[in-house]
């Protein structure tokens, strides 16, 4: 199961990194690529019992991830968050200082 799971990371991984070779894919899309690998590992590196790689996969995940939201890749995504929280309106929570 966790070999499964190990070599489906690692294709993700290897798909971002030959576009990113090959100019088929932006920076931006080769980090989100990476991340998506590097969590599949994880769940692979913790099912192997392997605590000291899933830690090492985690932060350089985290590390791609936040690279390719700085790189553009999140922008849909902080369209969507900015138009929902408009919808939320401040409300007042305190008694007003006249009473």
């Amino acid at each position: 199961m966790s070999l499964t799971v190990c070599l489906t990371g690692l294709v993700i991984l290897l798909a971002g990194a030959v576009g990113l070779v090959r100019t088929d894919v932006h920076d931006h899309q080769a980090y989100g690529l990476a991340s998506v690998g590097l969590f599949v590992q994880v769940v692979a590196c913790v099912l192997a019992h392997l605590m000291t790689v899933a830690a090492l996969d985690t932060s350089t995940g985290t590390y791609a991830a936040y690279m390719w939201w700085k790189g553009g890749g999140g922008d849909g995504t902080r369209r969507r968050l900015r138009s929902i929280g408009r919808l939320f309106s401040g409300t007042r929570r305190t008694a007003p200082a006249s009473a």
